[in-house]
């Protein structure tokens, strides 16, 4: 009867350390002092053991519990980062277009070499109708846009890195009218002949907002530019607004030979492109962009970039 009263009296004094699964040595030292003076120390040294094997066996299961649970919840909380800003572009060639399913053109690429110098990777770039990035781009903070022509009625509404670029606008007509006669060639001498025709231009462009502003009436607008490309050639507008390297491109697009297709009716205006950045933007951002885009123009990557596409456009066949 001793022998069982013994181990009953140990482990009661032990459960409450083990229960905290921390076994000290100076709280066991107190407690076998406590043990009756009748009890073996066989018994005690058995019973010793048996609770620090227990003790030791429950801290290491529990950090193993521990170190599963921690990695399960690190699974959990482990989801991509995403970006806080937004890049936007419509399809403008030869600044930003798709080809074999790749975003390239002039200003894209500068873009992109800005984002890369300043090692702002993964940054997606969205395409979508010109009227859409320009309003995602005024309401939404941390957004960018290009290639934006900076004119009077946009310049308080962005934040503007650049020039990227530069822009020649013309009134694009057919080369040869429908009629095949001479006298049916379109001729204008001045910018209010214009108002006789009707003019096709990209909704909420640049040059829809000019002429627009002009006091133009005879407006046709598109959601993009190679919408109103083909409303030129389709007889449904007489004239077109459109820069000289974007309407080239387009027609190329379109299997069209710029050189044998269009006629440079009337030069409207020389404007150059720009990266722009919605108004809460922080300034040090746009700083960092306008100093790498600076440097690039003086080290020859601008340059590298732009003749390549220029090379393009012009190439003979």
């Amino acid at each position: 009867m001793v022998k069982p009263l013994c181990i009953l009296l140990t482990a009661a004094l032990f459960l409450p350390i083990i229960l905290i699964g921390n076994v000290q040595t100076d709280k066991l030292n107190t407690a076998l002092e406590k043990i009756p003076v009748r009890c073996s120390a066989d018994t005690v040294n058995k019973t010793t053991k048996n609770i620090q094997t227990a003790g030791a066996s429950k801290k290491i299961a529990g950090k193993k519990s521990l170190s599963y649970t921690t990695a399960k919840e690190s699974q959990k909380t482990a989801v991509p980062k995403i970006s806080k800003y937004t890049i936007v572009t419509e399809n403008f060639p030869p600044f930003s277009y798709k080809e074999k399913g790749k975003l390239v053109g002039i200003s894209t690429e500068i873009v992109q070499e800005i984002l890369n110098r300043l090692k702002m990777k993964g940054i997606p770039i969205e395409v979508m109708d010109w009227n859409e990035a320009y309003q995602k781009t005024l309401n939404k903070d941390n957004a960018i846009i290009y290639s934006l022509t900076k004119i009077k009625q946009r310049e308080n509404k962005f934040k503007w890195v650049g020039p990227i670029a530069t822009n020649y606008w013309f009134l694009l007509s057919l080369k040869k009218p429908t009629s095949g006669k001479e006298k049916d060639i379109i001729k204008i001498r001045n910018l209010k002949d214009a108002k006789k025709y009707s003019i096709g231009v990209q909704k909420e462009g640049a040059i829809y907002q000019y002429l627009k502003s002009k006091g133009f009436t005879n407006l046709i607008t598109s959601t993009s530019n190679k919408t109103s490309a083909e409303n030129l050639l389709n007889n449904k507008v007489q004239l077109w607004g459109e820069s000289e390297l974007v309407a080239a491109s387009l027609l190329k697009q379109l299997k069209k030979d710029p050189k044998d297709t269009l006629r440079k009716t009337f030069k409207l205006k020389r404007h150059n492109l720009y990266i722009g950045f919605n108004i809460k933007t922080s300034n040090s951002l746009v700083k960092k962009f306008q100093t790498v885009l600076d440097k690039m123009k003086s080290d020859g990557a601008y340059d590298k970039i732009v003749n390549k596409y220029y090379n393009k456009i012009y190439e003979k066949k």
